[in-house]
């Protein structure tokens, strides 16, 4: 069948230039120069495709496979139509399966790749160039009802050998039985529509060939097509024509066969943007169990790469054969990273449970989270709180947090959504409700792999970095609540059980949960001994802020601040809780809020009703890290006035 060809001008023999693999010179799989040759073992290539070396466009072609997952077994469909094409082949052309030799090994019943295009090219009319019958045969190709004879390769109209899956189990020198007369009229009957069935099938899959090779290989007109398919799916359409023709160039396909197979778990590390092209998923959370579920054009893993935070729930295959399209983390921060939705919507069991908003790019805060909270649910905004700013891995934060306040430059480096949800949750998430959850996140229940015991001591590091947190900044309420003082028992006990399980990986946590119990000790020696303060802030006089600064003296009289309970008696513009038949209570009750800049940032404050707008001005300017003389207070109505 052809000698071997001149090194790099043919697909060759075996090396000997006596192989069947395929001629020389562009016979049958070769090319006219260096670059579409088949490189190769020997003199003249390796022959139908195997382990060849340089290989552009010629017969020899490259070694490694195209990654194609087949499905566990073809359709009915797909079945039909590779016995209708094999049963008409054996008919009329039954010469072009035969036994072939390839890298030394006879291997039986095989088509070449080349004169399968060139035949049903000419079975029908309907069938208009050799690139659309290649198609055609792609489409059985991905289903499993032909094979390259190794596996390595798609289909492609060169000299590669291909076998249909009913002969699997041939063996070379056995003709295969040539079909009955009532066959080849049920065959004949069958050939126009499963043409027309291959034909719609056919861009499809040629399609997804395109997307299986690597990037580096995808010629112009390749990166056209997958652009011309990015135009039409739902969760790109809120980017531009030229993100999406980047877009083009990177992204991947990635499919797999079998119901269950989980693509990611939650808490591992982001590395990939998902969009179902076909199938649907579970999304599950960890106690909570299958909270949604995802279908063809939804998308999904995107938030874990714009936060740079773990994955927050685990990803399952709900059906066969799903395939997708993947756009991994490298590619995403350098093309996608900007040009997010302004807004994120998470949901579960068909409801929203969060939506997040886009932070401004000139935002003062310059933080490096690019979605804060709008809206949501308590237990969703909390979960949401412990997995994207309180990192749960080890060595992320430790003891040192204990006794080292964040310096005011931290303002400028976070948003202000843990500050938010620890003044404000007594409003939305009562003491009962919020201890009740934080236990349960702490309990997390898991199998015993490692994967998920990793994800386990993660979430009771959160909990405890975010009860440190919580007792530092509010201090006096959550002490002398019934339901968060328990709580801080229970949790004190369970971290000194779970030291002993999980050793050196709670070792930091347990550190700080001393330093909370060291907190409620003073509170309690302290109350005792005064027998009055139930609400007192750092001795700055600065408002409630997770965001302390150690205070000097200078600082203390030029920018002291109301407080909402004090025992300081007597002293201008502060209010004690003493018992008094004259006790005004608007003196003593406050209220929380907000203080918004012309860019719509804002901090929340909480002071006392007849606090003075000189204060707040002072206050807000400090906790926004501005400069107060250059801020004016205004109360905006809604119907636009201002004062």
């Amino acid at each position: 069948n052809g000698g071997g060809g001149d090194g790099d001008d043919g697909g060759g023999g075996d090396g000997d230039g006596n192989g069947d693999g395929g001629g020389g010179d562009g016979d049958g799989g070769g090319g006219d120069g260096g670059d579409d040759g088949g490189g190769g073992d020997g003199d003249g290539g390796n022959g139908g495709g195997g382990g060849g070396g340089g290989g552009g466009d010629g017969g020899g072609g490259g070694g490694g496979g195209q990654n194609d997952v087949r499905i566990l077994a073809p359709s009915e469909r797909v079945s039909e139509a590779a016995w209708v094409l094999r049963s008409l082949l054996l008919v009329r052309a039954p010469h072009l399966l035969k036994d072939r030799r390839h890298h030394g090994l006879q291997q039986p019943r095989c088509g070449v790749g080349a004169e399968l295009t060139e035949w049903l090219l000419s079975l029908s009319s309907t069938v208009h160039s050799r690139s659309q019958a290649a198609s055609m045969w792609q489409a059985l190709l991905e289903e499993g009802a032909i094979y390259h004879v190794t596996g390595e390769q798609p289909f492609r109209d060169k000299y590669l050998f291909y076998r249909f899956l009913t002969d699997a189990s041939a063996v070379p020198g056995v003709a295969p039985s040539a079909p009955s007369q009532g066959e080849r009229r049920d065959a004949d009957e069958r050939l126009t529509p499963i043409l027309a069935f291959l034909q719609q099938r056919a861009p499809d899959a040629m399609l997804r060939m395109i997307l299986r090779r690597p990037t580096h290989e995808r010629t112009i007109e390749d990166q056209e097509l997958i652009y011309e398919e990015l135009l039409h799916l739902k969760a790109l359409s809120h980017l531009s024509n030229s993100v999406k023709r980047e877009l083009a160039s990177i992204i991947k396909f990635e499919s797999h066969a079998k119901e269950g197979t989980t693509l990611f778990q939650q808490g591992t590390e982001g590395k990939s943007w998902y969009i179902i092209l076909k199938g649907s998923v579970n999304v599950a959370i960890h106690g909570k169990g299958v909270v949604n579920t995802l279908h063809e054009g939804d998308d999904f893993g995107k938030l874990a790469l714009v936060n740079d935070a773990p994955r927050a729930a685990t990803i399952i295959l709900r059906e066969d054969n799903c395939h997708f399209l993947r756009v991994d983390k490298g590619d995403f921060n350098r093309i996608m990273r900007d040009v997010e939705a302004n807004t994120v919507r998470l949901k579960e069991h068909g409801q929203d449970v969060l939506v997040l908003e886009k932070i401004s790019s000139n935002a003062h805060s310059h933080s490096h989270y690019k979605y804060t909270v709008m809206s949501g649910t308590p237990q969703k905004m909390l979960e949401h709180l412990l997995e994207t700013r309180l990192d749960g891995r080890r060595g992320s934060a430790g003891a040192e947090m204990a006794n080292l306040p964040l310096r005011r430059c931290d303002i400028a480096t976070t948003d202000l959504f843990l500050d938010d949800f620890l003044l404000t949750h007594i409003v939305f998430m009562p003491y009962p409700q919020l201890t009740q959850e934080l236990l349960r996140h702490y309990r997390m229940d898991s199998q015993s792999n490692s994967q998920d015991q990793e994800f386990v001591v993660a979430c009771k590091r959160r909990v405890i970095h975010f009860v440190h947190r919580w007792v530092m900044t509010i201090k006096g309420p959550v002490f002398n609540n019934t339901a968060s003082n328990q709580f801080l028992q229970t949790l004190q006990e369970e971290v000194a059980k779970d030291v002993e399980v999980y050793g050196v990986a709670l070792r930091d946590e347990a550190t700080l949960m001393l330093s909370v119990a060291e907190a409620l000790e003073r509170y309690e020696r302290d109350c005792s001994t005064a027998g009055i303060s139930k609400w007192k802030l750092p001795t700055s006089g600065r408002p409630i802020s997770l965001f302390g600064v150690p205070a000097t003296e200078d600082f203390v009289q030029t920018h002291r601040a109301m407080r909402a309970i004090d025992d300081s008696k007597g002293q201008p513009g502060m209010c004690s809780e003493v018992s008094s038949q004259s006790h005004n209570p608007l003196m003593c009750s406050s209220v929380i809020f907000r203080v918004y800049c012309a860019d719509h940032t804002y901090c929340t404050l909480r002071f006392s009703l007849q606090t003075t707008s000189d204060i707040i001005k002072r206050s807000a300017a400090d906790k926004l890290g501005l400069r107060q003389e250059n801020m004016l207070l205004v109360e905006l109505k809604s119907s636009g006035e201002g004062k």
